[in-house]
């Protein structure tokens, strides 16, 4: 990717258990990931798509970003 520009990249979180996702959340780790809403709750076998834009205006050279995946499901948090 080029100093300069915006990438843009979709993830879909699908629920896969028998129990409902109470809470859903993405963490970026550098203030050059944008997150858009996505649901926040999930059924099962529901889904929903978290679109994420990197944007490299102010980076130069190697970028080691990364998202963190929180969750909330029969109401135990996990990572």
């Amino acid at each position: 990717m080029k100093q300069g520009t915006l990438n843009e990249t979709r993830f879909m979180l699908k629920n896969t258990s028998t129990k409902p996702i109470d809470q859903i959340q993405l963490q970026a780790s550098c203030g050059c990931l944008t997150l858009d809403t996505f649901k926040s709750m999930l059924a099962p076998g529901e889904s929903t798509t978290a679109v994420v834009e990197f944007n490299s205006i102010k980076k130069r050279g190697w970028s080691n970003v990364f998202l963190i995946l929180k969750y909330v499901a029969n109401g135990k948090p996990t990572d």
